[in-house]
């Protein structure tokens, strides 16, 4: 009986050994898993962090481009009208010319017809 008794207390510190050694080694594995989770995580963050910012950039870049594109295009319809109107009041002036003309030209034959009566 003493002899099973010794026995099974050795069985029992074995046992109690063996299962502070997984314990450990499960923990010691726990924590690498999590310090690897961390840092994919943080990789992560860091690299959509990076993509965020490149396509805000690229955002920004090509709405800079479109101001520039509108600004030209206003400039140009700007040229464009402002040349039109020159060109309209030189044809008023001409055709204001050719009426007072007409005008002239209809009173001096009223007026000699007048005279001629």
């Amino acid at each position: 009986v003493a002899a099973l008794r010794a026995s099974g207390s050795e069985v029992k510190e074995e046992l109690t050994a063996k299962i502070t050694e997984s314990q450990a080694a499960l923990t010691a594995k726990l924590t690498d898993s999590e310090k690897a989770l961390t840092a994919k995580i943080t990789d992560s963050e860091k690299a959509l962090t990076a993509k965020i910012t490149a396509e805000v950039a690229a955002l920004r870049a090509s709405a800079g481009e479109v101001k520039e594109e509108l600004t030209a295009k206003l400039t140009d319809s700007e040229k464009a009208l402002t040349a039109e109107v020159a060109a309209l009041r030189a044809s008023g002036s001409e055709v204001k010319e050719a009426l007072t003309s007409k005008i002239a030209e209809s009173q001096a034959a009223t007026t000699a017809k007048l005279t001629d009566s």
